[in-house]
């Protein structure tokens, strides 16, 4: 037997090497070939049906509710929401369909490597099935959401101090209870009397309410700080502060005990606690309007600015966080009212800014972190928002966007791609003076009767159940279900809505 042994062999260990060093080098190859292609593609760069290269774009698409076809300029994409798609650079349009539910459409403009996230579109049934919870013949005085979207609590003429609450825990099946204010808390008077609502607190369980009231001819009111939990634990938060009647109560960081006073005479503003010490000292004069932020941050407007220098004809409007304030920009004393606007978004600060007979609203961006030529200068806006005359602004859930707004003249900013959208929403039915927002990214207004909803920008217009212009919608928590105060031929329903198909 030969046993052969190629080691010993120079001529084929020689072919062995030159074959292991060949491997090498392919492998060598394969690698930056890959690394290159990984390298352009997360550049923007792809290949063509041609093999040419070509810019290309990530698109992400989710939606509620999940698995909706994509159509992408009228083909159909593989894959479902949520997914992605890797588009090659250009104008696209983008349509997102479901059995059962209206379809959602955008226009989407690509660019090499850029990366656009659509994680908003929401889908409305094609038919709704809407039914009723509650009648109220004496009509509804009071309907207001919790933060946390999960009680409503409602009021009528009829029943004075007694308040009706829904339990959206199971927003199929609501639990309802009546709790009766006790009526040593609050003034029953002689006369008329009303309840509004003031501002819910961020525990979700106590609201504070303004009860107006006659007693001998004269009008009074009252704010009562209501635990919807424990109603019996209620408070009189007027009798506890010596409230006077030029007073106006707003919470302290949304706190249930602790609370902003600001005297509508004299024009001052301080902060007081129940347990009669103030959460954060503030004593502010000469105050016009104010926004406040948190337990450390407020926005106001005032003809006394704290350096003392004023310029004739005109007002300050100052940010004042911690220990930190500056003037951010000045506006016209004779303006009939002020319009400010404060929120945090990715970490940034955003400021809106505008008199009520201005040409727009102006935003600025951490102002407070802006270089100033000189100690006199006065920080610069991103953006500003065309609306002449404008009488709300307001930031979106997710405070991405703020919308400006006069009756049907809208502009909206997107801080996220610093853009801006100046449209017509659609005719708003009296007593509504303005749009509100749905969520992060969506707008309503009652029109004709009945609820429409929108995108921020306007786009993908969808009208739902029938609505009373006096009232606001109700969500649930998780957006299945639209709840709404809907005319009746005597008074007002409570409707509840699915917006989850048959």
């Amino acid at each position: 037997m030969t046993l052969y042994m190629d080691f010993l062999d120079p001529k084929k260990e020689r072919r062995n090497h030159i074959a292991l060093l060949i491997s090498y080098v392919l492998v060598a190859v394969a690698i930056t070939i890959a690394s290159v292609v990984l390298l352009y593609q997360t550049d923007g760069y792809c290949l063509d049906n041609s093999g040419a290269v070509d810019r290309c774009g990530l698109v992400f698409l989710s939606s509620q509710p999940a698995g909706s076809a994509i159509h992408v300029n009228g083909k159909i994409a593989a894959g479902r929401t949520n997914t992605k798609l890797n588009l090659h650079s250009g104008t696209y349009n983008i349509e997102l369909t479901q059995a059962g539910y209206r379809n959602w459409s955008r226009t989407v403009i690509v660019a090499g490597n850029d990366v656009q996230r659509f994680d908003y579109p929401f889908l409305f049934p094609t038919t709704l099935k809407t039914t009723k919870l509650a009648s109220f013949t004496d009509g509804l005085t009071i309907a207001t959401q919790s933060p946390d979207k999960r009680w409503l609590l409602t009021a009528d003429n009829s029943h004075p101090g007694v308040f009706r609450l829904y339990d959206f825990k199971d927003p199929a099946k609501p639990v309802t209870t009546d709790e009766t204010l006790p009526t040593s808390l609050y003034t029953p008077g002689d006369g008329a009397q009303t309840w509004s609502v003031a501002e819910w607190s961020s525990d979700n369980r106590h609201v504070l309410l303004l009860h107006t009231y006659i007693v001998a001819g004269v009008a009074g009111h009252e704010y009562i700080m209501l635990d919807r939990q424990a109603i019996e634990t209620s408070q009189d938060v007027t009798k506890i502060l010596s409230v006077k009647p030029t007073d106006q109560l707003s919470l302290f960081d949304k706190k249930p005990d602790k609370f902003y006073v600001y005297n509508t005479e004299s024009k001052t503003l301080q902060t007081v606690g129940i347990d009669g010490s103030a959460p954060t000292a503030l004593q502010l004069k000469d105050v016009l309007a104010f926004k406040t932020y948190s337990d450390n941050t407020i926005l106001y407007v005032t003809g006394t600015p704290p350096s003392g220098k004023v310029t004739p004809g005109m007002v300050s409007v100052i940010l004042q966080q911690d220990n930190r304030s500056q003037v951010i920009r000045e506006l016209p004393s004779s303006a009939p009212g002020y319009l400010l606007e404060i929120a945090q978004y990715s970490g940034d600060w955003y400021v809106a800014i505008a008199a009520t007979d201005g040409k727009g609203v102006q935003v600025y961006k951490n102002p407070f972190d802006q270089p100033l030529a000189t100690s006199a200068s006065l920080p610069t806006p991103i953006r500003f928002l065309k609306v002449v005359n404008p009488t709300y602004v307001a930031f979106s859930a997710n405070t991405r966007f703020l919308l400006a707004e006069n009756a049907q003249s809208c502009a909206v900013y997107d801080a996220e791609y610093d853009n801006s959208y100046l449209y017509k929403t659609v005719l708003l039915d009296t007593p509504q003076t303005h749009v509100n927002w749905m969520d992060g990214d969506r707008l309503y207004g009652i029109n004709g009767g009945k609820a429409v909803v929108a995108d921020y920008d306007a786009q993908n217009p969808q009208t739902l159940q029938a609505a009373d212009p006096r009232f606001e919608l109700f969500f649930s928590a998780d957006y299945k279900y639209v709840f709404s105060v809907a005319p009746a031929k005597t008074g007002e329903d409570i409707t509840s809505t699915s917006l989850l198909a048959q």
